[in-house]
């Protein structure tokens, strides 16, 4: 089954790179201007709406129908980290599914993109909606958008390997190693490290003038594989249908002649075997359950409901950057025009305590000039998780 799985992912990323093989372009979103990677022609766009955005890209020279390949700003993309290094990728991406609830609770549903490695694995997430109305911009100017993808991930997408890429506008700086998979996301508090090929004025897209071949289309959203699969679905269904009738009418009842006496002298022998073996089964499940106690007593920490308390608490042209639980520990990062009044809201909350700034308060790069925005980190404990009584409740039984 593990060369199964093996040889089904080798399939899908046979399907993904013909898929993108066939493009006509890649557009490239960078301010308020849409390139075209390889070629000398840019537009002007208004980047807030997808319809303005595939109406540039007609005016840049492409055919009717052309498919294409569109990377944005990494802001229209999320991240999460995941300890799945040894799952194939179709399990993987079928995992992240299941875990949407618990790693974003209460947001609309999600698309997520993801590939393996000896690391932790990296995911990227977008807004499922946002996704089809890009679709459906393109579709609607004549354009076939093949994939989505972040911008500053360009020459992972073209085969580049061991480089790190720094996007000016979000300040979001992507990590490839050297195998090609992205092994770093982050937010970077300065710009003194940039590489030259990162710096504004010279995005690696406009210098590339090679034959366009994506070799890495793990962090693509890719859109049009879903238009095949009700096709290959179909005929995966005529073939297993017939494939039953020729066995149900040809093959299954002289099988089940052949096997019915040796099977009922196995189900004899398994239940006199189950009955000696039965007191033995109990005495291991009650064993199992006291080994387990310390386990389902553990205390337990509702982030979606944390979510909400803090953003109830939080003042009036506030919000959260990032959050971390510890146990009972919470560390927030936010932004927000009164700093100081939030940590007075949060400090008189019951279900908080200990409640402290955890870092000087700077000014936010992106709002602070205009808007007066500063960034805060505030160190909180939770009251009435009790972490400490839970571990000595834990000692005493194992002694």
């Amino acid at each position: 089954m593990k060369y199964l799985a093996r040889l089904r992912d080798r399939w899908a990323d046979f399907q993904d790179r013909r898929t993108l093989g066939v493009a006509k372009a890649v557009l490239v979103l960078e301010g308020d201007r849409l390139y075209a990677v390889g070629g000398s022609a840019d537009t002007e766009c208004d980047t807030g709406s997808p319809d303005a955005v595939a109406r540039a890209a007609l005016s840049l020279g492409l055919e009717a129908d052309a498919r294409v390949i569109l990377l944005l700003p990494p802001g229209h993309f999320s991240t999460s980290e995941h300890q799945f290094a040894t799952l194939d990728r179709g399990a993987l991406l079928r995992a992240l599914h299941f875990q949407q609830d618990e790693i974003f609770p209460g947001m609309e549903p999600l698309a997520v993109t993801a590939a393996c490695s000896v690391n932790p694995t990296l995911a990227l997430w977008m807004r499922r909606g946002e996704l089809e109305r890009w679709q459906q911009a393109f579709t609607l100017a004549g354009l076939k958008l093949l994939a989505v993808g972040p911008r500053n991930l360009l020459r992972q997408y073209l085969g580049a390997t061991g480089f790190r890429s720094l996007d000016s506008e979000s300040m979001l700086e992507a990590t490839i190693d050297p195998r090609g998979d992205l092994t770093g996301w982050t937010l970077k508090e300065s710009e003194g490290d940039t590489s030259e090929a990162d710096t504004p004025g010279s995005p690696p897209w406009k210098g590339f003038k090679e034959r366009l071949r994506i070799r890495r289309p793990d962090y693509l959203f890719l859109l049009e594989k879903s238009s095949k699969r009700p096709r290959f679905g179909l005929w995966l269904g005529v073939a297993v249908v017939a494939i039953g009738l020729l066995v149900n009418y040809a093959l299954l009842p002289l099988a089940e002649q052949l096997n019915l006496r040796a099977e009922l002298q196995q189900q004899v022998a398994d239940l006199a075997e189950q009955a000696d073996d039965v007191l033995t089964l109990r005495e291991q499940v009650m064993v199992l359950e006291e080994r387990l106690a310390p386990a389902l007593n553990y205390p337990k920490v509702k982030i979606g409901n944390l979510l909400i308390l803090l953003d109830e608490s939080l003042p009036k042209e506030s919000w959260l950057l990032s959050m971390r639980v510890t146990e009972s520990v919470v560390e927030i990062e936010g932004v927000s025009s009164d700093p100081s009044r939030a940590i007075e809201r949060l400090s008189v909350r019951p279900e908080f305590s200990e409640v402290a700034f955890s870092r000087a308060i700077q000014q936010d790069p992106r709002h602070g000039g205009s808007e007066g925005k500063s960034r805060f980190g505030i160190r909180l404990k939770l009251a009435g998780i009790d972490f400490d009584g839970w571990r000595q409740s834990v000692r005493k039984r194992d002694e």
